[in-house]
């Protein structure tokens, strides 16, 4: 499955944390390609989809996600190996140099992610890594950064004109549905779910007696107010309670997994159009993205066919 092309620059950016694994050295080093005079083995390999995933679990994403995203990323990997490779030829070809201050911060980043510089040297040593290697490595990563920009992005223009035909063409896209105002008091499950409705209730309580909403929300919310909603973007309860508040009135509290809800209808804003001063910079950017995947794969391919591939196993 072929990815879109910012998710393949992306992909070469995480390897910044690329640290060959202990289990990595222990598979067989086999090569499994050979790109120009360079050889790609089963180590690069393992060492690769090893550095992806570790930029996945820092970003915070689940293991189900991880385990998707690396399930897809399986069939590519080779191919990316190879064209990583590619293009470090081509930024070597046209002499592109890293400046060492850029290395220099790349490897301090890292760096910081560790206790201690000890600490990060201990886990270079305990992996089979030196300075020298990450630097190489953050030099090759960077070249790909740069020689992109310049053979791709630098040559993508989008003209104002295009940006107002798409708007026109796809003017169904940018309706706007019904959307609530709201003033929201939140108290979370902690302790038990008897106290958190104890305490919902006692706040029930003072709005019923006319109490300021601000007021009773400074003392009872545990979480600022929720603020504009679009009909389609609650939960199933807290929508059907919203849809039958009159503006100006209060809900009752509303239980969801981890609390309680109560919601002052401030507003009803009706359906309307986005104009296009409002989304005139998501429209450039979808049409910048789709020319860059366009050129990014037509430039790449286009060095492929220049190349000496030669792939053994998969």
């Amino acid at each position: 499955m072929k990815r879109p092309a910012n998710f393949r620059i992306l992909i070469v950016l995480c390897s910044l944390y690329l640290f060959a694994s202990q289990n990595s050295w222990a598979v067989e080093d086999t090569i499994i390609a050979v790109v120009n005079n360079d050889i790609i083995t089963q180590r690069d390999l393992a060492d690769y989809l090893e550095s992806i995933h570790f930029q996945l679990q820092s970003e915070g994403k689940s293991e189900s996600q991880i385990n998707k995203i690396m399930e897809e990323l399986k069939n590519d990997s080779v191919q990316n190996l190879i064209d990583d490779h590619i293009m470090i030829n081509e930024a070597d070809k046209v002499g592109l140099e890293i400046r060492k201050e850029l290395i220099d911060q790349k490897l301090t980043n890292i760096q910081e992610k560790y206790a201690s510089e000890k600490d990060f040297l201990d886990a270079l040593l305990a992996q089979g890594s030196t300075i020298s290697d990450l630097r190489k490595k953050i030099s090759n990563q960077l070249k790909i950064k740069y020689l992109v920009e310049e053979m791709v992005k630098s040559k993508i223009f989008v003209n104002p004109q295009e940006v107002t035909d798409y708007y026109k063409s796809n003017f169904e896209h940018y309706q706007k549905p019904e959307r609530f105002d709201l003033d929201s008091i939140y108290i979370r499950f902690t302790k038990s779910t008897d106290a958190a409705k104890a305490k919902a209730n006692e706040a029930a309580a003072l709005l019923n007696q006319g109490k300021d909403f601000a007021e009773v929300a400074k003392q009872y919310s545990e979480s600022p107010s929720i603020g504009v909603l679009a009909k389609g973007e609650m939960l199933p309860a807290i929508e059907e309670a919203v849809m039958n508040l009159k503006e100006g009135t209060v809900s009752k509290p509303i239980a969801v997994a981890n609390g309680i809800y109560i919601f002052k209808l401030k507003a009803k804003l009706p359906p309307e159009t986005s104009s296009l001063e409002e989304v005139k910079n998501k429209i450039y950017d979808f049409l910048f993205q789709k020319k860059y995947k366009t050129g990014y794969f037509a430039w790449l391919n286009k060095l492929k066919k220049s190349a000496y591939i030669d792939i053994k196993q998969q």
